[in-house]
């Protein structure tokens, strides 16, 4: 949600500046496109921001960096352009969705995450499965990724799961419980 908003405020002031420039500049006497300028700062800091954004196994992180990223250089053609008040009211905005939107959407919407896990155990008849199987149930995970092998003695199995962060450390919680389960790692 962060990301969105940061992104609309960024090309919303972008645009806005592409307007205010040229005029500005033909009332002063001044000859050329300062339009040119702003489109080169947008491409400049897309790169700059995509330089943040790291992919990990199963998750994206830096998109809120890289939107930030944006949004300020907008505010700085803004400020450069002699638009002091323009630039206020967006650094506000812009402070405003990064400080109040987390605690909004902790509060009103799931943050779900993608978990992937190696759990290795030794089985006893297949006990020690079942109660595995038992826990996702229990948990209500829907696995999108699983993979079982055997190495000697122990089985090993990877799962891809989304919850949320309280959910995924219950669910860890409770397979240390279990009897005969000898690691469970975050991958």
């Amino acid at each position: 949600m962060k990301t969105n908003i940061l992104i609309c405020l960024g090309a919303t002031l972008y645009t806005i500046m592409s307007v205010l420039l040229p005029g500005g500049m033909v009332q002063e006497g001044i000859r050329g496109d300062p339009g040119r300028v702003a489109a080169q700062i947008v491409s400049g800091i897309g790169f700059l921001g995509a330089g943040a954004i790291m992919r990990s196994k199963f998750s994206i992180h830096g998109l809120t960096t890289a939107a930030t990223i944006w949004v300020v250089a907008a505010i700085g053609v803004c400020i450069g352009a002699g638009y002091p008040v323009v630039a206020f009211a967006y650094t506000v905005t812009v402070l405003f969705t990064l400080l109040i939107i987390d605690k909004f959407e902790s509060k009103f919407f799931i943050k779900a995450g993608g978990h992937a896990l190696e759990i290795c155990y030794v089985d006893k008849d297949g006990q020690i499965r079942n109660a595995i199987n038992q826990l996702i149930l229990q948990h209500n995970i829907e696995i999108e990724d699983f993979d079982i092998s055997q190495k000697m003695d122990k089985t090993i199995v990877h799962m891809h799961y989304a919850k949320s962060h309280e959910q995924h450390k219950k669910f860890v919680l409770d397979l240390w419980k279990l009897e005969g389960i000898t690691e469970v790692a975050q991958l």
